[in-house]
């Protein structure tokens, strides 16, 4: 019998939805399936998609994540 079950949530913004997309920002939230525990605030993280790459117009839309965001962002490696 399980009383609990703990796991983690993941979540990706990207440029886009095609194979050669790049990561913009991750994010990651702590979960129960027990009502009263209490986890700490999500993590989350803006990254770098690297030299040359921009944000196309359509995707900032649906994240509102804009080059200027991410320009000092870190590299993901």
């Amino acid at each position: 019998d399980i009383d609990e079950i703990r796991f983690v949530l993941l979540d990706t913004e990207t440029t886009g939805t095609e194979e050669t997309a790049k990561i913009l920002e991750v994010a990651a939230r702590g979960w129960s399936t027990h009502p009263t525990r209490v986890y700490p605030k999500p993590y989350e993280a803006l990254v770098n998609p690297g030299a040359g790459v921009l944000i196309p117009p359509g995707s900032a839309a649906v994240h509102h994540i804009s080059d200027a965001k991410v320009s000092k962002a870190p590299l993901l490696e």
